[in-house]
């Protein structure tokens, strides 16, 4: 009995150790698939750490990209403000000139107008001037023409009264007359282009007599 009970524990005994074995194989082979696995990992890993490096490689790169681009974006700021206030101080200066041409086109222009005011009146003084020159020329050809005649008239009469002497004094006494009245245009036409003209005074107030009244009174 006890050597039946001894094989059937050994039996028992036996058939535990081929599940251990069983068991044990399984698991071998399990460990070979972990064994793969962990390598798989290592590798994994390995490539992983690379990756990581390259990554910290990168951030620091980038760091350093940021930090020029930084001091460059920094650079332009100071020197757009640099430009900014120099632009400012050059619009404060340009602003100063053009006030200044401003004013000075005002008076420019205040100058213009006084100086067409002036000729202007200049213009009309002148065509007074004119006018009135015309009216003695006029009247100066009217003296003329009546001059002629009464000297025709003269001639004639001393030729058939013999009064020779008479006509010449009358003679000499009209080209007096009109050698005055030449004086007296030229005195006139020089003062009127030194700008010093008078306007003619009305008759009986200082005016000259004309030719032909001075032959009449003569």
């Amino acid at each position: 009995e006890v050597c039946d009970m001894l094989r059937e524990e050994l039996a028992a005994a036996k058939t535990e150790l081929s599940g251990m074995r069983q068991r044990c194989s399984m698991n071998s082979i399990e460990l070979s698939f972990k064994g793969e696995e962990i390598t798989a990992l290592r590798g994994e890993v390995e490539a992983a750490k690379d990756v990581v490096e390259a990554s910290k490689a990168e951030s620091a790169a980038l760091r350093e990209q940021v930090e020029e681009l930084k001091e460059r974006m920094e650079d332009r700021v100071r020197d757009i403000a640099s430009e900014a206030s120099t632009l400012s101080g050059e619009l404060s200066g340009s602003r100063e000139i053009i006030e200044g041409l401003e004013k000075r086109i005002g008076a420019e222009q205040a100058k213009v107008r006084e100086r067409v005011t002036a000729a202007e009146e200049r213009a009309r003084v002148s065509a007074s001037e004119a006018a009135s020159l015309r009216q003695r020329v006029g009247e100066r050809d009217q003296a003329l023409a009546y001059t002629l005649q009464r000297i025709s008239r003269m001639a004639e009469e001393a030729q058939e009264g013999g009064a020779r002497e008479a006509w010449e004094a009358e003679a000499k006494h009209l080209r007096e007359q009109m050698a005055l009245q030449a004086a007296r245009d030229a005195a006139e036409e020089g003062r009127r282009r030194h700008g010093l003209s008078n306007a003619p005074t009305e008759k009986g107030e200082g005016s000259e007599p004309s030719i032909g009244e001075s032959f009449d009174s003569a």
